[in-house]
């Protein structure tokens, strides 16, 4: 075969495009089901526990793109105090995205002899195009015997 025969090759036979330079979808249309999600090898991350509530957060095996990170962030509470209108919001640095899905609930029970933890789920979806290092700004507000609590933490131990 000659070197002329390359030439005039048809765009159908140029290699697929890789998945990463397919364009990200938007995140604030995105919606993963809670149920839906399937947790990675990785280790949980915990960026907070104190007062008897613990910040846990679950990275996802799964992404809807390569740029998309997906995680669960669950709030458990592990005192003997019932915790009302919890709420968990988060930021990040202005080279990415935060969304964060609507929670399982706004109560954490408290913990009775011989009954399960209570907690609350949230979906947590980070768009990061650059592939930065990820760090989370986070604050947690609740009610706790009449009395409203804010806290406040960073994560930035988050696997590439």
């Amino acid at each position: 075969m000659g070197m002329g025969m390359g030439m005039g090759m048809a765009p159908a036979a140029m290699p697929v495009v890789p998945a990463m330079s397919a364009p990200a979808p938007d995140l604030q249309s995105l919606n993963i089901p809670l149920s839906s999600i399937q947790p990675s090898n990785l280790a949980p991350l915990t960026p907070f526990d104190k007062n008897g509530l613990r910040i846990t957060i679950h990275l996802a095996r799964d992404s809807p793109h390569p740029t998309i990170q997906v995680m669960v962030v669950s709030i458990v509470n592990s005192s003997p105090v019932t915790c009302s209108n919890v709420q968990f919001l988060a930021a990040v640095p202005k080279t990415l995205q935060v969304k964060l899905q609507p929670a399982s609930g706004s109560t954490l029970q408290a913990v009775l002899p011989g009954q399960p933890q209570s907690a609350v789920s949230q979906v947590m979806l980070i768009a990061n195009p650059t592939k930065a290092a990820v760090r989370v700004r986070f604050k947690l507000t609740y009610t706790a015997n009449g009395q409203e609590v804010t806290e406040s933490g960073e994560c930035g131990n988050f696997p590439q």
